[in-house]
């Protein structure tokens, strides 16, 4: 299972949100969305069931992506 870590998610991001998206990606085992100070900084961590080059893979496609006014940033916490 690697875990990745998304930032800049826009305040509406919940966990069910982000499962789907991710889920396009590669399957999603379990999705946590922290809201930090006043909500307005959202981050999500995510367990996928993928090896690290579909990991490599996942993250530049996302990195840097648009997202309703969010630059989306994604890293690769656990292998």
């Amino acid at each position: 299972m690697i875990k990745m870590l998304l930032t800049g998610l826009p305040v509406t991001a919940v966990e069910e949100n982000v499962a789907t998206a991710m889920g396009k990606l590669g399957p999603v085992g379990k999705v946590t969305v922290i809201r930090e100070g006043a909500g307005d900084t959202v981050w999500a961590i995510v367990e996928m069931d993928i090896t690290t080059t579909q990991a490599t893979n996942i993250t530049n496609r996302v990195n840097n992506l648009w997202y309703e006014e969010h630059s989306i940033t994604i890293n690769v916490l656990h292998r």
